[in-house]
Order: structure tokens, then sequence, then C-alpha cells
């Protein structure tokens, strides 16, 4: 469950949009959610919009939204004071109910919105603004409803793997039978050449094996959880859905 935390812990500078927004509007919460703490869950009746402040979260479609890692992973986000996020806008536009589950990786900082704050946010022009939102999450659906009819070209069978320091990952000389990829945690990689650390940002898309993946060879060496670490998936069954819905990696490493 999330917590109220005091805005002082950001350190944001005194003449930040952020403090200006809260005197502006009473009401606003400050709320810090713990890892695996769902902000939003799919399928809820709610008009909440957060604005993220701080943190890592994973949108997640298809769960049951009681169950982490339940859904099929979506997007993962990472988000600073200098660029926050919204989330949650689209309820608010459409008047509709959550179309997925908004999920923290580590600790999360958000402002929890009510539809009369984004009221006063777009006040300066609220008819059209409105229009032209309404208008937006129309086309927005009409496109979600098109891609949906070919969800099934694209499904993959996904899993979230938790792993603690030290935890074998791929062992030297198996089957590269999932393509994983890194979400969040520290690995090392074992190879002729030696070992190598692995973080967000190493590799394509952080999936940490897809050279061996795509290539379909044994591991040289064997990967493990540096840290904490946390990591999505792939069977081998999802081969063809992975190619679609990453192509331009799969044509990387299958011209190799």
């Amino acid at each position: 469950m999330p917590e109220p935390f005091d805005l002082d812990m950001l350190s944001l500078p005194e003449d930040s949009e952020i403090h200006r927004l809260l005197v502006r509007c009473e009401g606003i919460e400050a709320l810090r959610f713990l890892d695996g703490d769902n902000l939003m869950v799919e399928g809820e009746d709610s008009r909440e919009t957060y604005i993220v402040l701080r943190g890592s979260f994973v949108v997640e479609q298809g769960g049951d939204g009681e169950n982490v890692g339940s859904g099929t992973p979506l997007a993962i986000r990472s988000v600073t004071e200098e660029d926050p996020l919204f989330i949650g806008e689209m309820a608010y536009l459409g008047d509709s109910i959550r179309t997925a589950t908004v999920r923290s990786s580590g600790a999360v900082f958000a402002l929890c919105l009510h539809p009369e704050h984004v009221d006063t946010i777009i006040e300066e022009f609220p008819f059209f603004t409105r229009v032209l939102s309404r208008q937006l999450t129309r086309r927005v659906r009409e496109s979600g409803e098109l891609i949906k009819s070919y969800q099934e070209k694209f499904d993959m069978d996904t899993v979230q793997v938790h792993k603690q320091a030290g935890d074998e990952i791929a062992s030297a000389g198996d089957a590269a039978d999932c393509l994983y990829q890194l979400i969040d945690g520290t690995l090392t990689k074992d190879s002729p050449e030696g070992t190598e650390t692995i973080t967000s940002g190493k590799y394509p898309l952080d999936m940490i094996n897809a050279a061996e993946f795509f290539a379909r060879t044994p591991y040289p060496g064997s990967i493990r959880a540096k840290t904490k670490a946390l990591l999505v998936a792939i069977d081998k069954s999802s081969r063809m859905a992975i190619i679609r819905n990453y192509p331009q990696l799969a044509s990387h490493y299958l011209k190799k």
C-alpha cells in the first residue's frame, strides 16, 4: 500500500512547478509506492491521475491485477524529477476503466491527482482541450481495437524471474531456450574473454542473451545475478512473436 511522503525527500528546487502546483491545488496527495505496489489495476473504475516524479514502473496487460507479474509486460519506464510523467490520464480524458496495470519496480514517488486537479492544469482552454483530448482518446481506442485483432501474432509467453545475488540464470553449455530481458539489477556474464558486468543499457533493449537465443547456440559461460535482479523470460515457443515485436533486434542478430 502507498504511504505519504514529504516532498523535501526529493530535494526539489524552490521554484519547481511541483511546488507551485501543490500551492494552487489543495488535496493533491504525495505518495510513495514500495516495490511491487500497484499504482493502478487493469479493469478498475478509477479516475485518479498520477504524476510520477521519481522511480521505475512496469506496465502490464492481461493479468488478474493481484498476482505480481501475471500479465504481459508492455513497457518499463524510469522517471526523474527533471522529466516527470503522467499515468492514468486516459481514464480521466476518456471516462473509461483502466486498460493496464501499472506496478512499481523499486520505490516510486508520485502525486495523486483527482479530476478537479487535472481540470486546473488544463483550464486555460478547457473546452478545446477536452474536445481534442476526447478525439485523441477515440482514435487511440480505435487503433487499439485494430491492433487487438492482430494480438495473437504478437503475444509472447513471458514470465517474470526474480533472482537473488549469486543465483544462476543460465549455465555454461545450456541451450538458450529463453530470451531474457533485464528489468532491474546487475548481472555477470562469463565468456572465453572473461567476465563482464551487465546493467541496464548494456545490450540492445536490455536483452542479455539475444546472440545465443537467435543463433540457437549454447551459452559459452554462465550468467548470474550480482545483485537482486528482476528479469522477463520469453520462451522459445514465442520465437516468431519475438521477431515480430523486435524486428530490428532479430535482424541484427540473425544476420550474424
